[in-house]
């Protein structure tokens, strides 16, 4: 498999086992992200999902999501973004769309 360069084979890889390092990522985020992917589906993931969508966390839930390749999440990130733009928040969303490579971020911030 050939995965993305943020991810390394772990030292069991022939067990499926990748790595990356979180370290960069708020800790909050990582915990949120973790209990959302433990979830089972339905009301315990929508909780989940509500939780790391608020306006505190979904800035850093979205770069923890783009870094993980976590498109549900990311793509939930980014409505959730996208809706709240304003006036006094638009360039910093417009350069955290940049950062995402996120096309539909950036014409909600312009």
């Amino acid at each position: 498999t050939g995965g993305s360069q943020r991810w390394r084979e772990a030292a069991g890889a022939a067990e499926g086992r990748w790595e990356c390092s979180l370290a960069a990522h708020e800790p909050a985020a990582v915990r949120g992200a973790v209990g959302w992917m433990r979830a089972s589906h339905g009301a315990a993931k929508r909780a989940a999902a509500a939780q790391l969508l608020s306006p505190e966390r979904v800035v850093p839930v979205a770069r923890l999501c783009h870094y993980l390749e976590c498109p549900p999440l990311l793509e939930a990130a980014v409505r959730t973004l996208a809706s709240a733009v304003d006036a006094a928040n638009a360039p910093s969303v417009l350069l955290l769309a940049h950062e995402l490579g996120e096309p539909a971020l950036e014409r909600a911030a312009v």
